[in-house]
């Protein structure tokens, strides 16, 4: 770590960041049939965004000084996908169908990159004597919704 960084500093973005990414993914596959459902009925953007809402393009450049390279990387991987995901669900007009097959799609990227950055924040923050405050993403396929016939890798 860079010189004159406080080591509790970076403890507490480590965490709040790890926090984050989990919320995010969580949330996204635990609702993704319910937003598939309502954009089918109203073609409504406004819970998709609410559920990809981030506040890491927000922190100032110096506050991420206080990670590693490693962490960097792998914390920007993750809201890369997810900022790919925010732009189709922002402009798309798709029929539920494709856009299911999207999400699913963006859905396991966005859960593996998340895996990814949660790894590398957890080691860090164990590396410092604190255990991470959260599991990793499950990536169940059983999210597919087979009752309203839009299912996981169905086109």
């Amino acid at each position: 770590m860079s010189g004159g960084i406080d080591p509790r500093r970076a403890e507490r973005l480590r965490v709040l960041l790890g926090l984050e990414v989990h919320r995010v993914t969580d949330d996204l596959l635990r609702r993704r049939s319910l937003l598939v459902a309502v954009w089918g009925k109203h073609r409504a953007r406004t819970p998709f965004l609410d559920t990809c809402h981030q506040r890491y393009r927000g922190l100032p450049m110096v506050e991420l000084l206080a990670l590693e390279r490693e962490e960097l990387e792998a914390v920007e991987a993750f809201y890369a996908e997810l900022d790919e995901l925010r732009f189709y669900l922002s402009h798309t007009e798709d029929m539920p169908r494709a856009l299911a097959t999207v999400l699913d799609g963006s859905l396991v990227r966005l859960t593996m990159v998340a895996r990814a950055a949660l790894s590398v924040l957890a080691a860090n923050l164990e590396a410092g004597g604190v255990i991470a405050p959260w599991t990793m993403p499950d990536l169940d396929l059983a999210w597919a919704d087979r009752a309203s016939g839009v299912a996981f890798g169905e086109e």
